[in-house]
């Protein structure tokens, strides 16, 4: 004669369910921290391309700007607009005081 018992087979099944639904509520959180941390590699990956295609075209351009302000090219830019090397050159002073202005 077999004797069943019901009590325990309830609480044996509601510790089984119980269980089951904690492993699915972490694996859950874990795929979705999981999808954070690889959107944000990815975003990291984007972030680093960018900044060395900035570094990239940064340099470029001084490396332009060093090549039109080479002193060797003066000479040649001062010919192409009809530019004449001044010996002694005036400025213009600008006095701050009426007591220095002369009349």
């Amino acid at each position: 004669m077999t004797i069943i018992k019901p009590i325990l087979d309830k609480k044996n099944k509601n510790f089984i369910i119980l269980l089951i639904f904690i492993i699915l509520i972490f694996s859950i959180l874990y795929i979705y921290t999981y999808n954070i941390l690889a959107n944000a590699k990815y975003q990291q990956i984007q972030l680093k391309n960018k900044i060395d295609k900035a570094i990239a075209n940064q340099n470029e351009l001084k490396n332009y700007l060093f090549t039109l302000t080479d002193p060797k090219n003066f000479d040649s830019l001062a010919q192409k607009y009809n530019l004449v090397y001044n010996n002694k050159p005036e400025y213009l002073i600008l006095r701050k005081w009426i007591s220095e202005q002369t009349f």
